[in-house]
């Protein structure tokens, strides 16, 4: 379908910007979007925060919005070449550039506009009987999920290390491949069990009922000193909250969720590129305790804007909002190794009807997630 009204800002949002529908703008011969586009560009419109806040005031009370008579795009098909993309992204073209905008015709929904709980979009679970495994099997698959990872030539984060360390030890494939060596920057000579290696040493060997006595006590050592230093993170976070740890007052089923977190939450990649983007306790804490409605705690924390999605889903919601921008914070950590990679105010990042705000160390650990107000 063709946009019958005039091309202009304010119309575009209405029929279809507002929904982020993909459309076609077909550029007048010879104008400037023309020659550097060529004659047509597919994608959807690329909204601010604030720009899409004045927008839907100007909807609602029918006035014009003010803003340039201009559209960038967020997304472009087929997208492959990179410098097309970013200059639609950056500068994008001006309306009177564009002859004609089409656009596919279907219900939409202006999930911007809505604020109810929310559920991840083509969610594909799959699930696996693993009742026939042999004790420990998955131990070998996550070998070889390492192994392949080494030979990608992408980098580790600690845990990562901490793991593969400790569960080739346990399997006893002998001593560690040069290559290996080389690729992990770790020395034959300073490979040695630390806590958190012999941690994953004995947990695999207990899969395999080949623990002793002595190195179980060891194991529940290893946990409960790694319980304690999570403690006090989380003691920061809610001295921070009611400004004295005496006066907090969390309810049971939130404390329920932060101690099973205690126990069983693990340091893991979120994004699966060359350079590694993950989260720690740390970030849990920060996250979880701020901005995830289960877990919030009361306090100044009451103030903070929450999550529309379950706790159980923000480790997938924080994915799928960085997998959006993967080929930015590739560039990005290519180019500028030592920078942190920051999306915030109008530069925060859109998905399924919201705008995140991400902060991401120069080391790649994701600091702060949430859903800006």
């Amino acid at each position: 379908m063709a946009i019958s009204q005039e091309i202009n800002v304010e119309n575009l949002y209405r029929v279809f910007g507002r929904y982020n529908n993909v459309a076609t703008f077909v550029f007048k011969v010879g104008s400037t979007a023309f020659e550097a586009y060529g004659p047509y560009v597919t994608g959807s419109i690329r909204y601010r925060p604030s720009d899409r806040s004045k927008l839907q005031k100007a909807l609602e009370e029918g006035i014009q919005s003010g803003l340039p008579q201009g559209i960038k795009l967020g997304y472009v098909f087929p997208g492959d070449d990179r410098k097309i993309s970013l200059l639609l992204r950056k500068e994008g073209f001006k309306c009177d550039d564009v002859e004609e905008c089409q656009f596919v015709s279907w219900k939409s929904e202006d999930k911007f506009a809505k604020k109810e709980a929310r559920e991840l979009p083509n969610v594909i679970k799959i699930k696996v009987d693993t009742s026939q495994f042999l004790p420990g099997a998955e131990d070998n698959i996550t070998l070889h999920r390492y192994e392949s990872t080494l030979h990608a030539g992408w980098e580790f984060i600690d845990e990562e290390k901490f793991e593969f360390i400790g569960i080739y030890a346990a399997l006893s494939r002998g001593s560690f491949p040069k290559e290996y060596l080389e690729k992990l920057n770790v020395k034959e000579e300073d490979i040695r069990l630390e806590d958190r290696e012999w941690m994953y040493f004995y947990e695999a060997k207990a899969k395999r009922a080949e623990l002793s006595d002595e190195e179980n006590f060891h194991l529940q050592t290893i946990k409960t000193n790694r319980m304690q230093e999570r403690l006090l993170i989380l003691a920061s976070e809610i001295e921070e909250s009611f400004g004295d740890i005496r006066k907090s007052k969390i309810e049971p089923d939130k404390l329920k969720i932060i101690l099973n977190a205690i126990f069983n939450f693990k340091d893991e990649r979120v994004l699966y590129i060359e350079c590694p983007i993950y989260w720690d306790f740390v970030t849990y804490a920060h996250v979880y305790l701020r901005h995830v409605k289960e877990s919030q705690l009361g306090g100044n924390f009451e103030k903070k804007s929450v999550f529309l999605y379950k706790q159980e889903d923000i480790k997938d919601l924080m994915r799928r909002v960085l997998e959006t921008i993967s080929t930015d914070i590739k560039e990005h950590y290519s180019i500028f190794p030592r920078k942190r990679f920051t999306r915030h105010g109008d530069g925060a990042v859109e998905f399924n009807g919201d705008y995140y705000t991400i902060d991401i160390s120069d080391k790649g650990r994701i600091e702060n997630f949430f859903c800006s107000a």
